[in-house]
């Protein structure tokens, strides 16, 4: 185990312009945004008054990979090629820890009640910390490392009962993708079970609520619970092991799992149910969000439409196209928040908000930054 110590965050702010509003709805007075672009800045963000207003800058190279541990308190920056990870308290924004995490290749970030990993796959070790933790105590992180395992590229989750159920790949293991999963001690870092009676082609894509960790893989869905046992939900067709055609993403949250297979569309998982049922039949999803409370998922489609699922009864509520957006060839961005849907051409400085539970647009904001990407929280 390895402790980087306790860095203390100090705050930097700086004033902005009052960009002009497009927009009349009004919205929580909380919510706030982290805007980036080509440069090698993030700016924090909020409305106030129907305006987007930037309340404050921090250095980020601009390649890098943000992610918000799920109490939104921590931010943390990934940046795969020099591998580099910073983290920074929100509440104190503007300064990163004095020096950067160095990991080999870190690629996948995972949050489940405020504790985050970070998959390495330069190596195939898992960084951990406690957000609620680290803010009030300070920034203590493990590393966690089985020696059997080696560089792949891999996933880690958390679960209730303290472990971490990570990818495992030796260096004589033929094929790209890993095919079994350990589960961790965090505390004694032992091994406390391993998957490899199950026979699996290639593990890619990992959601966890707490209770249960879902892998997809070539032949089903893996799951892990917190009692330490597991098994695989097979595929029902048409999902099947072939490109393209098994479940590689997945997202959720609470009870609500929800995976996707690139030709096929989305699929609800249930893992006490153990079935897996069509959520949206299509080749034509780009991302997909699912709401804070599991009961919708949006869908942003490949043809720059929109959809909303109601993850209950399994019905398609709305299917349009995005309005009032430029054409952009760089594509467009969506994310959820609370009973809001944000929608953003890349590459111009707009957000666009909807209803989340009928996609009715509410308004449109404008805002000093050419959008690369954004976060909302």
């Amino acid at each position: 185990m390895k402790n980087f110590g306790i860095y203390a965050l100090m705050l930097l702010l700086f004033s902005c312009g009052k960009p002009e509003s497009e927009a009349t709805q009004s919205f929580p007075p909380a919510l706030q945004f982290l805007l980036m672009d080509d440069s090698d800045s993030i700016y924090l963000a909020s409305l106030e008054a129907d305006a987007l207003l930037l309340r404050a800058s921090a250095p980020n190279e601009a390649s890098a990979s943000l992610y918000l541990s799920e109490d939104r308190s921590l931010l943390f920056s990934m940046e795969r090629a020099s591998g580099q990870i910073n983290i920074m308290e929100l509440a104190r924004f503007g300064k990163w820890l004095p020096q950067p995490i160095e990991r080999p290749l870190p690629t996948h970030w995972t949050g489940v009640q405020n504790h985050a990993l970070i998959f390495n796959d330069g190596d195939g070790s898992v960084l951990y910390t406690q957000a609620d933790t680290a803010v009030t105590a300070g920034f203590s992180l493990r590393v966690l490392e089985l020696e059997e395992s080696s560089a792949h590229h891999g996933a880690a989750l958390y679960l209730n009962s303290g472990t971490v159920a990570m990818t495992v790949k030796g260096e004589q293991e033929e094929g790209v993708l890993p095919q079994r999963v350990a589960l961790v001690d965090l505390r004694s870092q032992q091994k406390l079970l391993s998957t490899e009676a199950l026979a699996l082609g290639g593990i890619h894509g990992a959601q966890s609520n707490g209770t249960y960790a879902l892998f997809g893989t070539m032949e089903g869905i893996l799951w892990i619970k917190e009692d330490l046992s597991y098994g695989l939900i097979a595929y029902p067709e048409p999902l099947q092991n072939s490109s393209g055609n098994w479940i590689g993403s997945l997202k959720g949250a609470g009870s609500t799992f929800v995976g996707s297979a690139r030709n096929l569309g989305l699929f609800q998982l249930d893992p006490e149910a153990q079935t897996i049922v069509s959520l949206y039949a299509s080749d034509q999803v780009a991302d997909y969000q699912v709401s804070a409370d599991g009961r919708y998922t949006v869908v942003l489609r490949k043809d720059n439409r929109l959809a909303l699922l109601d993850n209950t009864s399994l019905a398609l509520l709305q299917e349009m196209p995005i309005p009032d957006q430029p054409e952009t060839a760089k594509g467009y961005k969506i994310a959820l928040s609370e009973q809001l849907l944000v929608v953003a051409a890349l590459g111009y400085r707009q957000l666009q908000f909807f209803d989340i539970s009928t996609l009715q647009p509410l308004g449109q904001f404008s805002s000093d930054v050419v959008l690369r990407d954004f976060l909302v929280f």
